[in-house]
């Protein structure tokens, strides 16, 4: 007679990274092959609220009108078939959101595939996996999607900036000309001009955004 015991831990940085992913604005929701039980003791060491777990079978049978409210942030699908995967990512996305999987074996290559963002494991995860990913960490850990969350909004925003800065600029520019050409008066810039304005304009801007904090 005996007795073994298996344990997967969580992952190093797991609960911070939930934690701040979730103060910028990104829900987190579990799906998972694993036993319910195991699937809601996850989520209770990575720090996601007590929510009731839904079984594989029992999501499988509900319509989409019935599932869909569920997934909301620490939702648990235990027993998730790759099909269950696949259709929780099309309903997420039919709801007007921005969907990221990540997966390291093969039953999560369709919803990796389906995801906006497929983020796969470099070192444990399958080929089929990494292969169906858009995305694939090279150190298997979850804070590096926190980071590259974080510079991707920050490079969002800069460009927003920098476009309305030039945009402005250049409206400014093309309004003075214009409205000395209606009044019949001299062009108030010649090329000379227009070309220094452009050099020194683009190479501060271009150190001032890059230069600037993120948000």
């Amino acid at each position: 007679v005996g007795l073994a015991a298996f344990r997967d831990p969580l992952r190093d940085g797991v609960p911070a990274a939930i934690t701040a992913l979730t103060g910028a604005g990104v829900a987190t929701i579990v799906v998972t092959g694993d036993h319910p039980a195991t699937a809601a003791a996850v989520a209770a060491q990575a720090g996601l609220p007590a929510r009731q777990v839904i079984g594989g079978g029992d999501a499988e049978t509900m319509p989409d009108a019935a599932l869909a409210p569920r997934l909301r942030h620490g939702a648990v699908i235990a027993r998730a078939t790759p099909a269950l995967k696949h259709r929780i990512v099309q309903l997420l996305q039919h709801r007007g959101e921005i969907v990221a999987v990540t997966g390291d074996g093969a039953n999560d290559a369709p919803a990796l595939a389906a995801a906006n963002v497929g983020i796969a494991l470099g070192r444990r995860g399958a080929d089929l996996a990494r292969a169906a990913a858009g995305m694939i960490l090279t150190d298997d850990a979850y804070p590096t999607v926190t980071a590259a969350v974080a510079k991707g909004r920050n490079i969002t925003a800069q460009l927003r900036r920098a476009v309305a800065f030039y945009l402005g600029a250049k409206l400014a520019l093309v309004t003075i000309l214009v409205a000395a050409l209606a009044a019949g008066r001299p062009i108030v810039f010649q090329p000379v001009h227009i070309v220094l304005l452009e050099l020194f304009m683009d190479l501060g801007a271009t150190t001032a955004f890059v230069a600037e904090r993120p948000e």
